[in-house]
């Protein structure tokens, strides 16, 4: 599991997301993506593990950017941080079709909540099929 973080800059909000985050770096590893046209580079690469992408818009302008490369984003688990409580805002975000989404003056802790909640997810179906193979040998 790869876990990949977009932020154009580092603010307040996204410091407290990056401390969340970091507690899984050790385990996964954490990629940090500042630009969209980096985003979408790493994006492209093709990658055999699951990925989690936070994306946490921080304007109008980086939303709107990130809505332009959402075919990208279809083949990832994201989780969405969006800078405002606007309806049009969250329709919009709707697009992106995130597992999650937040907003950036609200308590980002969940977002730690929500990523072990798709690890153990991403890993149970492992953990299953190892027990079935281990209680068929025991037959």
């Amino acid at each position: 599991m790869k876990i990949i973080f977009f932020s154009p800059q580092c603010n307040d909000g996204n410091r407290q997301l990056n401390k969340l985050i970091n507690n899984f770096v050790k385990i996964y590893g954490l990629e940090i993506y500042r630009n969209v046209d980096n985003l979408v580079n790493r994006l492209c690469s093709p990658e055999e593990e699951s990925t989690i992408v936070v994306l946490f818009t921080i304007n109008e302008s980086t939303f709107q950017e990130l809505i332009v490369i959402r075919e990208y984003l279809l083949n990832s688990k994201v989780i969405l941080v969006i800078h405002d409580r606007k309806k049009r805002t969250l329709t919009n975000a709707h697009k992106l079709r995130p597992r999650f989404i937040t907003y950036s003056d609200a308590d980002i802790s969940n977002i730690s909540k929500v990523i072990n909640k798709m690890i153990s997810i991403e890993t149970k179906p492992a953990a299953v099929i190892s027990q079935k193979k281990k209680n068929n040998s025991e037959i």
